[in-house]
C-alpha cells in the first residue's frame, strides 16, 4: 500500500496485536484523522495521520529557481536520463526533468512577480516553452520523474496553482496537467486555454468517473501574466484568475462534481507541465512562460493562495470599495440598502454584478411560455428555487438548486403541480 510496515505499527497498531492485523488497519489513500490529507501524504511528509492538527503543506512546488538562463538539463542523446532536475521545493522529492535537447524548456528572467505575494521569497525566474504543434515531440515540457510519490497519490481534495504568460492564441495549451486517460478523451487534470474563445478551463475526471470542467468567463489574452488557481472538494470544483491587472484572484467558475480525483488503473503515471495529453496521447503544447507552480493535497483557503485573495473592502461591508464608489460616488451605502429603490438590495446588486444606481436593473425571475424560469446571476453563486401553491407561510418547499453562470441563470420544474404554482429564487449567502 506504499507506507512502510513499521510507521503502520507505530500510528495505528491496538495494543500487542500481530503485524498483520495493524497493517491491514489501514492503506495510503485513508485519512484517519479527518484532515483531508491520504495516510500517503502524511507519511511523507512525516506528519501524525491521527493527529488534524498535524498538517503537510503542499505535496509539490516547483519555483522554477534553479536558474536563470540556459534549459532544463537533459542528460546525453539516450533521452530521458537526467532527472531531479527541475526541483520541488516541498522537501517531499516530487522533482521533475526533461526528456531530450529539444524538449528541454529554457529559464529566463521574466516574472510575473518579484517576490511571491504569499511569502515573500525572491522569484529570480521562469520558464520558456516553444511549441510545435506540428510535432509534439519536440514541443518543451517537463514531467515527474518516475516513481515519485506525487505520480500515485490520489486525492480527497486538491488546490492546485500555476502563474503563466502565453504568446499564442486560438489554439488549445495545457498549462499543467496529469497524464492518462480514465474516461473518454479528458485526462484526470488539466488546466487549459481553449482555442475557440481562449477562455481558460480545468478539466478533470471527478471521483464518479465523470468528466467535469470549470471555465472561466474572461478570455486568457496573450503577453500578460494570469495567476489561476483550481480547488477541488469532494463536491465542487472551483477556477480561480487574477490578471496583472486585478487587484486580487476572482473566483471564474464553480462546478458540482462528485469527488475531486478518480482513481483510475493509471494513477501513478506523470504530472506535465506545459503539454497535455487527450485520449491518452500528447496534444496541447503550450506557448510562453510558466512559473510557481504547486500542488496541495487540500482546499487552501483563498487567503493561503501564493497569490491570496485580498480585501479591498475598507469599511468591512462585504462590498468592493472601488465598485461601491462606482455605483454610489461613495462608501457610505449599507449592504441593506437600496440605493436605487428598485427592491434589490445594494449587496444582492453586488454580489449578481448589477447597477446597483439603475432602478431597471434587479434580482427579477422571468416565466417563459414554455415555463422556463430565467433571472440575473453571475459565477460563484448558489440559487435555491423553492415553489408553493398557496402562497402561505411554511408552504414553500425547495424544488431545486442552481450554480450561478455569468449573465444568467435557469430553472425549469421537472414536475410542476397541476393547477399551477408560486415559485421564489433565493440567493444563497
Amino acid at each position: 500500500d506504499g507506507l512502510p510496515d513499521g510507521w503502520e505499527v507505530k500510528y495505528f497498531r491496538v495494543g500487542t496485536e500481530s503485524l498483520a492485523a495493524a497493517i491491514a488497519r489501514q492503506d495510503g489513500t485513508m485519512d484517519p484523522d479527518g484532515d483531508s490529507y491520504s495516510n500517503h501524504a502524511e507519511y511523507r511528509a512525516g506528519t501524525d495521520p491521527n493527529n488534524a492538527s498535524s498538517l503537510p503543506g503542499a505535496l509539490a512546488y516547483w519555483r522554477f529557481e534553479e536558474m536563470t538562463t540556459g534549459v532544463v538539463p537533459f542528460g546525453n542523446d539516450a533521452g530521458g536520463n537526467q532527472p531531479n532536475t527541475v526541483l520541488d521545493s516541498t522537501g517531499l522529492g516530487n522533482h521533475m526533468m526533461t526528456w531530450r535537447n529539444y524538449t528541454a524548456p529554457t529559464y529566463t528572467t521574466e516574472v510575473p512577480f518579484a517576490a511571491v505575494p504569499l511569502s515573500g521569497e525572491t522569484n529570480t525566474a521562469s520558464l520558456a516553452f516553444v511549441r510545435d504543434a506540428g510535432n509534439l515531440f519536440l514541443t518543451d515540457n517537463i514531467y515527474t520523474t518516475s516513481g515519485v510519490g506525487l505520480n500515485s497519490y490520489v486525492f480527497n481534495a486538491y488546490t492546485i496553482e500555476a502563474s503563466f504568460r502565453t504568446t499564442a492564441t486560438n489554439v488549445w495549451q495545457v498549462v499543467i496537467g496529469k497524464t492518462g486517460n480514465p474516461i473518454g478523451g479528458q485526462p484526470p487534470f488539466s488546466l487549459k486555454i481553449r482555442a475557440s474563445d481562449n477562455r481558460l478551463v480545468a478539466g478533470i475526471v471527478d471521483g464518479a468517473g465523470t468528466a467535469k470542467e470549470a471555465v472561466s468567463t474572461r478570455a486568457i489574452t496573450t503577453g500578460t501574466w494570469f495567476s489561476a488557481v483550481v480547488t477541488a472538494s469532494a463536491t465542487e470544483l472551483k477556477l480561480w484568475i487574477k490578471a496583472s491587472s486585478d487587484s486580487s484572484p476572482v473566483l471564474e467558475a464553480t462546478t458540482p462534481i462528485a469527488g475531486a480525483f478518480y482513481n483510475y488503473a493509471g494513477v501513478n503515471s506523470p504530472w506535465v507541465v506545459g503539454l497535455g495529453k487527450w485520449n491518452n496521447a500528447d496534444a496541447d503544447p503550450f506557448s510562453g512562460n510558466i512559473d510557481e507552480v504547486r500542488i496541495s493535497p487540500s482546499v487552501l483557503e483563498p487567503s493561503a493562495f501564493l497569490v491570496p485573495v485580498t480585501s479591498n473592502d475598507t469599511d468591512a461591508d462585504g462590498m468592493d470599495d472601488d465598485w461601491e464608489r462606482a455605483s454610489f460616488g461613495d462608501l457610505s451605502q449599507l449592504p441593506t440598502g437600496d440605493f436605487d429603490g428598485d427592491g434589490t438590495d445594494n449587496m444582492t446588486e453586488f454580489r449578481l454584478g448589477l447597477a446597483a444606481n439603475n432602478g431597471s436593473s434587479r434580482f427579477s425571475a422571468a416565466l417563459a411560455a414554455n415555463g422556463k424560469l430565467t433571472w440575473p446571476s453571475a459565477a460563484g453563486v448558489t440559487f435555491t428555487v423553492v415553489r408553493s401553491t398557496t402562497l402561505t407561510e411554511g408552504s414553500w418547499e425547495p424544488v431545486g438548486t442552481v450554480t450561478g453562470t455569468t449573465g444568467t441563470a435557469e430553472f425549469t420544474d421537472p414536475s410542476p403541480p397541476q393547477g399551477g404554482a408560486f415559485y421564489r429564487i433565493l440567493l444563497q449567502p
